[in-house]
């Protein structure tokens, strides 16, 4: 079976690839938690950087980038669980009749 591997663009440029991304991840992470304000998802992502940052410039070890990958894969869920229901609960809100007793 064929993996990304064997693209040799890929295999000799994987390294900076993989932290290009993790850092473009964790700007979009930053961009979704000043709109909601839930600090999970960025503290996941903020962890998965930091194994990134462990693997690449302290000890490699691939474990640790499939955790991070695993971690920004996570976080990017929750944001759109988080996302999802912001939406629906503001649908159902803007859905209630309004009250006139201002008038």
């Amino acid at each position: 079976m064929l993996g990304l591997g064997s693209i040799p663009i890929l295999r000799d440029n994987a390294p900076g690839l993989i932290q290009a991304m993790t850092a473009l991840a964790f700007a979009g992470q930053t961009a979704a938690y000043r709109q909601h304000r839930r600090r999970g998802p960025l503290l996941t992502s903020a962890a998965s950087v930091g194994l990134v940052i462990l693997a690449y410039f302290v000890s490699y070890h691939v474990l640790l980038i499939y955790g991070a990958l695993a971690g920004l894969t996570v976080a990017a869920g929750w944001n759109l669980v988080i996302s999802r229901r912001a939406r629906s609960c503001s649908s159902v809100a803007d859905a209630r009749p309004q009250s006139h007793e201002a008038e």
